[in-house]
């Protein structure tokens, strides 16, 4: 289900290439807080360049306004103590800021979600049909597995979406193929 598409924890950041100078500095960031037991955030420029840093409680980061003023047009990672990948409150706030990318991390993987090829950040529009998109596939799940969403529905909506969807995993904790089986 996920790909390793930035090379693990290992890459290099002494690279000419932006896109994998890009992952590089995502996996690194990632790194810091994919063990941390609270939500610990970090905002980017579409430069890769970091801005600054939240740090939220067990379930959640709240914003100040002006913290809510900074993300526009920004790339905004955090992680999830808990596991699993997005949540609709985080493509929510991607689209309600204009985000460049949302970007989860774990204690195994790393999910990034973007804009549709073409455009440069989330929209209102974007996610009108992205939440409309979600609750159909949502319902089409088990009960069981409708109270959080399971990665593989998230990879589904940006399938059906036509959004940027990627997930890595870190070198030191390769994917088990128990993990993958749903």
């Amino acid at each position: 289900m996920c790909e390793n598409k930035a090379g693990g924890t290992t890459a290099v950041i002494n690279t000419t290439d932006p896109e994998k100078k890009n992952a590089a500095t995502v996996m690194n960031y990632a790194v810091k807080i994919r063990d941390n037991y609270l939500e610990h955030a970090f905002v980017f420029d579409r430069n890769s360049e970091h801005l600054f840093s939240l740090k939220g409680s067990r379930w959640k980061i709240q914003f100040s306004h002006r913290e809510i003023m900074r993300l526009f047009g920004t790339v905004f990672m955090h992680n999830h103590p808990r596991g699993g990948s997005f949540s609709i409150n985080d493509i929510y706030t991607a689209c309600a800021c204009s985000m460049r990318g949302m970007i989860v991390v774990t204690s195994s993987h790393v999910y990034i979600m973007m804009p549709p090829e073409g455009e440069e950040y989330f929209s209102g529009t974007i996610y009108r049909d992205i939440s409309k998109c979600f609750k159909i596939r949502s319902c089409r799940l088990p009960l069981n597995l409708r109270l959080s969403a399971p990665d593989f529905l998230w990879e589904t909506v940006a399938r059906d979406m036509d959004l940027r969807y990627y997930c890595m995993t870190y070198e030191d904790r390769p994917v088990k193929a128990s993990d993958l089986i749903h």
